[in-house]
């Protein structure tokens, strides 16, 4: 007998200690090889969710709704999301797009929310970019399937996404790319945890002690950074892309086989000074694999 559910099919496992939600509207249930070949779609979007607010819910909805690719039929949208922040996630609106829903609920305290001034203090840092690390890499586990062949990272607190934007990062067909990530009016770049090293930050880092990490927007060691590169790559198209050495993780479009390969974000230092994003650029550039940035390619922090 097949059976058919037309409005909601709803799914609950848990997968390395994390309760997992499978949402899907309009997804027929039924035996035969059809029916596994339905949910099999080849592009996970992955957006890591921490104390959200219904007005950051809502731009992320009208982001991912306005994306002109991939095809909503073809995308997995996983969410890691504290208790808090679960009622709050826009599942329903991301359904009425025709995107498959997950979301993940993160243990208590995996990660905790502080205000603006602790988040941001130097003295913070090495915790909290760890504890990220280890967030995203639960989130990746527990979402990345055999089926899927890309894998990107959202920030869900974007101002907003070109619609081309992941078009032209797979068109790169890097094995990792990033936009530049820029201010909310479009300038600068507000993610500077995408840069190319140069021969003066290389000096310094030589300098250092081993195992002696450097966070961005604390001290200038001469990198530049997705604005710097912007200028050199004045007048050319979309798809200029130039070698990166670290990433930050407003957006992050990966191939999966970078995974397979054993490449996750880094929760210790990596070749003495890289942690989680920039650590995962690291790993990956470790494996043979190509980090490349897209300075002309713009999307824009709230």
């Amino acid at each position: 007998m097949r059976t058919y559910l037309k409005a909601l099919f709803l799914s609950i496992l848990v997968t390395q200690g994390v309760l997992v939600l499978r949402h899907s509207a309009g997804l027929s249930w039924a035996k035969g090889p059809g029916a596994a070949a339905t949910a099999r779609r080849p592009y996970l979007i992955l957006v890591p969710v921490v104390n959200t607010n219904p007005r950051r819910q809502r731009r992320l909805l009208k982001n991912l709704c306005g994306l002109e690719y991939p095809p909503r039929e073809d995308v997995t949208v996983s969410f890691l999301a504290d208790a808090a922040s679960m009622s709050i996630l826009e599942r329903k609106g991301l359904e009425e797009c025709g995107y498959m829903v997950e979301t993940h609920l993160e243990a208590a305290g995996a990660r905790q929310a502080k205000d603006a001034a602790e988040r941001h203090s130097l003295s913070v840092q090495m915790e909290r970019r760890r504890m990220i690390a280890e967030s995203r890499n639960t989130l990746l586990d527990s979402s990345l399937r055999e089926w899927h062949e890309f894998a990107i990272w959202i920030d869900s607190d974007l101002g907003f996404i070109d619609p081309k934007t992941m078009r032209v990062l797979e068109l790169s067909g890097e094995a990792i790319a990033v936009p530049r990530c820029a201010n909310a009016d479009g300038r600068g770049a507000y993610d500077l945890n995408s840069f190319q090293e140069t021969e003066e930050s290389l000096g310094v880092l030589r300098a250092m002690k081993k195992d002696e990490p450097v966070f961005e927007g604390y001290r200038d060691i001469g990198r530049l950074h997705m604005d710097d590169l912007a200028k050199e790559g004045a007048g050319l198209g979309l798809d200029y892309k130039v070698p990166l050495h670290g990433i930050g993780g407003t957006i992050i479009f990966t191939k999966t086989e970078i995974y397979r390969r054993g490449v996750r974000f880094a929760t210790e230092l990596v070749n003495g000074h890289y942690l989680e994003t920039e650590g995962f650029a690291q790993v990956a550039i470790n494996e043979g694999f190509n980090v490349v940035g897209l300075p002309n390619l713009v999307v824009t922090h709230a």
